[in-house]
């Protein structure tokens, strides 16, 4: 064999061999992008099942919360409606003087008020989760958007009847000497006589009437309905 055809064969030779080497090698390296890539999905999809398990943990917290909140806003709302019916008795001059003196609510409804605490621990926790979850998930946004449109329209007329109540006891105490046996639960004419010819009276049981019968109780029907189909909503996803 000549010297030349040598070289030809050889040269022949370190290339195949370089060719298998380099195919080997660009073989290794798609096995490890490979192996790398499923690697990555499977813990993708660990992270997405953690994730979607942690919100129908949340979802079934929110559930409780706004059963919670229905049943005692369920108590409020017959609380409130029976004082705004008397309420308006009293503002249309409707109670005789023997009415007043046998009127067990007609001052009481303007220093006590049903106690309502919303449960929110559930928003909370949802609002802080994985941000695609609450924009891209119906209900997710729903519930926000629930909770967060009660902040602004219900939140401030509650707080406003407990500052309000809160109001006449300060100004009662401050200013009408019977306010010490009544807070006892104790009779005196001179308080009768308030809550019978006072213009004081008629004017706060007035304000009440307008913020209960003609605001709160209304939003407390609002907020009873709305918690009641997310509950049901919920109840769907939970399924």
């Amino acid at each position: 064999m000549s010297i030349t055809l040598k070289k030809v064969k050889l040269q022949y030779m370190f290339k195949n061999k370089i060719g298998r080497y380099l195919l080997y090698a660009i073989g290794e390296i798609v096995l490890v992008v490979i192996g790398i890539l499923l690697a990555l999905n499977i813990n993708n999809n660990n992270e997405a099942r953690k994730e979607n398990n942690e919100y129908l943990r949340i979802l079934n917290n929110i559930r409780f919360d706004l059963i919670k909140d229905t049943l005692s806003i369920s108590k409020a709302i017959p609380y409130y409606e029976s004082r705004a019916t008397l309420a308006k008795r009293i503002v249309n001059d409707e109670l005789s003087e023997n009415d007043y003196k046998s009127c067990i609510f007609c001052a009481s409804m303007l220093a006590f008020e049903f106690p309502i605490l919303l449960n929110k621990k559930g928003s909370i926790l949802l609002s802080n989760l994985n941000l695609s979850i609450s924009q891209n998930d119906s209900l997710a946004f729903n519930i926000l958007g629930f909770y967060k449109e009660n902040e602004i329209n219900f939140e401030p007329t509650r707080i406003e009847v407990g500052k309000n109540v809160m109001e006449n006891i300060k100004h009662w105490r401050n200013n009408y000497p019977w306010f010490s046996k009544v807070i006892s639960g104790k009779g005196d004419p001179k308080f009768i006589d308030y809550i019978t010819n006072d213009p004081d009276f008629k004017n706060r049981v007035a304000y009440f009437k307008v913020m209960i019968s003609d605001n709160y109780i209304k939003k407390l029907n609002d907020y009873n309905e709305q918690a009641k189909k997310l509950i049901e909503d919920i109840d769907d996803r939970l399924l």
